[in-house]
């Protein structure tokens, strides 16, 4: 009979796979040069294609200057770019430079990205049912 996972267990089991996300984004980072919250933004900026600092910020659940330090950061080294969006000149949209698409394929490919290591070392049969458990787990706090 299986036993119940109680709160506390819960909260330690947490606990653990924020600490190995955490690392494994340092880690991913690390590898480029840039920092945990530049790697988050390149992330995101690579999986919109064109977002403004707004969307980018709440994405990154940042508040608008932090993410602006970060993207002028990003552009100043040549893995982002700024370009007027041409349906409303107010805004400015953010997209990667082919130097920043070229470390965002970096992150996305399976040699490349310690997230897909991790993957690999679940038996094929049961990760469906990881990532739905995962799912499960972002749901039930939105």
């Amino acid at each position: 009979m299986k036993k119940k996972m109680s709160c506390s267990e819960m909260l330690a089991f947490s606990r653990d796979m924020m600490k190995l996300f955490n690392r494994i984004e340092k880690m991913n980072a690390e590898c480029c040069g840039i920092s945990v919250g530049q790697y988050e933004a390149i992330i995101e900026v690579g999986s919109n294609e064109r977002i403004t600092l707004k969307e980018l910020a709440d994405r990154l659940d940042l508040d608008n200057s932090t993410t602006s330090r970060t993207v002028n950061n990003l552009v100043k080294n040549g893995i982002f770019k700024r370009e007027i969006d041409e349906n409303d000149r107010r805004y400015i949209k953010i997209m990667l430079t082919s130097c920043g698409e070229a470390i965002f394929s970096k992150f996305q490919s399976p040699g490349g990205n310690l997230f897909s290591r991790l993957l690999e070392g679940v038996p094929e049969d049961k990760r469906e049912q990881v990532i739905e458990s995962f799912r499960i787990l972002l749901e039930s706090i939105d």
